[in-house]
């Protein structure tokens, strides 16, 4: 298997993304031109009115057939990673992490990917267990940095 890297990770097919979309899109703008020339002339619309609706049908069965794809392409990724720990440790891969956390540690070695896993669960634990005594303790407590400037500096290295 190919080493997984950012050159070999995004792709676009051209098929799709040069020549479907784009044709779909000229569709649409000519049907709505049409649309609105026969508006204007005082003509029957019921024909512009049937091409302006198969055109957005034709835009939305391209694109929602793209997230289908990508969405079965998000658990194959989950899966191949869910087995890679496995492999690794004999034990399931922690299921609070999110999509971008395990499409990060795609790029991670063997020798790095348990450790690393561990790390992220172990982050996301403490984010999930702050949040919730934030809200059952009724005073904030900020997870993340982003929002570590509005608080005193021992809040925020306190509540992690």
């Amino acid at each position: 298997m190919k080493e997984q890297n950012y050159r070999n990770h995004i792709r676009f097919y051209s098929l799709y993304h040069y020549i479907g979309i784009p044709l779909c899109l000229i569709i649409l703008i000519g049907s709505i031109v049409q649309f609105i020339r026969v508006i204007h002339h005082h003509g029957s619309v019921w024909f512009s009115i049937f091409t302006l609706i198969l055109s957005v049908l034709f835009i939305v069965t391209s694109i929602s057939a793209r997230f289908y794809g990508l969405t079965v392409q998000n658990r194959v990724i989950r899966m191949e990673e869910n087995f890679r720990y496995y492999r690794l440790t004999g034990k399931l891969l922690d299921s609070t992490l999110s999509l971008p956390q395990i499409f990060a540690l795609r790029f991670a070695s063997d020798e790095e990917f348990v450790a690393l896993c561990n790390e992220l669960s172990l982050k996301t634990y403490r984010q999930k267990t702050l949040n919730v005594q934030s809200r059952i303790g009724g005073r904030i407590i900020f997870a993340c940095k982003k929002h570590a400037k509005r608080l005193p500096y021992n809040l925020y290295y306190r509540s992690r």
